[in-house]
């Protein structure tokens, strides 16, 4: 069912074609994500307990840079923007739909275009999706190598 869903959703891009990608998401995170989420092991790295933060990280210093009005200064949203969140699940769930769908060929007409990207698996040794929290160091080199275009 999952992946039935999931081959509908990226049929098209009709109304019913995006109500195929709601429900994929639904159905293929229900079947799959919420078992796992139930064991209480983080979902980025599995080697960990999850913990009592509902996102498994504290972002608590990341929240307070981020909303300090220094940093607002500096992004130039300090007269018109709201206070910034580490998951804002109403963007969030204005996300769901895409999901699904498949972007690998817009990542291609970048790259095919010179569009520098970076484009990280998880790969780093230790780390996974939060490799900034999770090997700090190797998440500055590998950014800044790519923001100074160098190979890494």
């Amino acid at each position: 069912m999952c992946t039935e869903g999931i081959a509908k959703c990226n049929s098209g891009d009709s109304t019913i074609d995006q109500f195929a990608c709601q429900a994929a998401f639904i159905y293929c995170n229900t079947a799959l994500t919420t078992p796992y989420r139930a064991t209480g092991l983080n979902p980025y790295d599995i080697r960990k307990p999850c913990g009592d933060n509902p996102l498994c990280y504290d972002f608590s210093h990341i929240e307070k840079f981020m909303n300090s009005d220094a940093t607002k200064k500096a992004l130039h949203v300090d007269g018109h923007s709201s206070t910034w969140k580490t998951c804002n699940m109403m963007i969030n769930l204005e996300f769901h739909s895409d999901w699904m769908k498949n972007f690998a060929p817009y990542v291609a007409d970048l790259l095919n275009d010179g569009i520098p990207a970076l484009i990280y698996a998880g790969d780093v040794y230790d780390a996974g999706h939060m490799v900034p929290s999770d090997q700090p160091e190797h998440a500055l080199t590998m950014i800044t190598q790519f923001l100074n275009g160098e190979a890494f």
